[in-house]
């Protein structure tokens, strides 16, 4: 990744991939576009009349594909926290649309509790930006990238998106609410969810109408799928755990992610 030169930056960045395990905003972005040389606009995008979220858009240069990916990251953080990631993408053409939720980096601060393991309103979120570049690039392919509570987001989001099939790439796909809560208190820490597993199947049920490219890692245990779900989606297994495909899949020598990408790449080639 040629515009990774700020390394003590990266690293700083990578500490927070680390699951929270509950959400867990940061106001201060320790990334940001500008230490990495992307290209990029800072948009404001309004929700409804009391929530605006901030969202960075990169914008290539060279080799533009004319495809925004719209990236949802985890529970920890903000969108800096995933910049070396959508980085990456920006690099092989892809506009990438970065936002971060209410109550995350430069969006509207609202009153929220650290033990949720996410909010149903995030997906308004999601909505809005979609609606956002959509409306900023008519005709723009988009597709939608989710990671690990993300995953939760963007499958909240496709159970009402029209017209189908969407596509989608998720990594830490989140499968369970119940065992996920039940994993988490077993790490000690109190958890709860604004919905359980008896609706969220309903979201999970609606998400095989569309196309998905799933990194599954075979340590992570929020990760579980029947044979007969997953036979509905492409998978990519990898040795690693929870939601770390992005630097599991990396070719000795080669630039971080790069075969994690290329998964990517020709999965949307073959389906956009």
């Amino acid at each position: 990744m040629k515009y990774l030169k700020p390394l003590g930056l990266l690293v700083l960045a990578l500490l927070f991939v680390a699951e929270a395990l509950a959400i867990k905003p940061g106001r201060r972005y320790l990334l940001k576009p500008e230490d990495l040389e992307l290209n990029y606009v800072e948009r404001k995008i309004e929700v409804d009349s009391l929530v605006t979220l901030n969202s960075w858009h990169l914008q290539p240069l060279v080799n533009k594909k004319n495809i925004t990916i719209i990236i949802s990251y985890g529970d920890n953080g903000n969108m800096g926290t995933v910049l070396a990631q959508a980085a990456s993408l920006y690099d092989l053409g892809y506009d990438v649309a970065l936002y971060d939720y209410r109550g995350f980096g430069a969006s509207t601060q609202v009153s929220q509790n650290l033990e949720m393991l996410f909010y149903k309103e995030f997906a308004d979120d999601l909505a809005a930006v979609h609606r956002f570049y959509a409306q900023l690039l008519p005709g723009q392919p988009v597709v939608f990238m989710g990671l690990s509570m993300g995953t939760i987001i963007t499958t909240i989001y496709l159970a009402q998106y029209e017209p189908k099939p969407a596509v989608f790439v998720y990594d830490g796909f989140i499968t369970s609410i119940g065992s996920t809560l039940a994993r988490i208190k077993a790490a000690g820490k109190d958890a709860s969810a604004p919905f359980m597993d008896d609706e969220y199947r309903n979201y999970l049920q609606v998400l095989s109408e569309h196309k998905g490219l799933i990194f599954r890692g075979d340590k992570d245990k929020m990760c579980k799928m029947s044979e007969q779900y997953a036979s509905l989606f492409t998978i990519v297994d990898f040795e690693g755990g929870h939601n770390k495909g992005f630097y599991a899949l990396t070719s000795e020598g080669g630039s971080t992610g790069n075969i994690f990408n290329n998964y990517i790449d020709k999965f949307i080639k073959e389906n956009r």
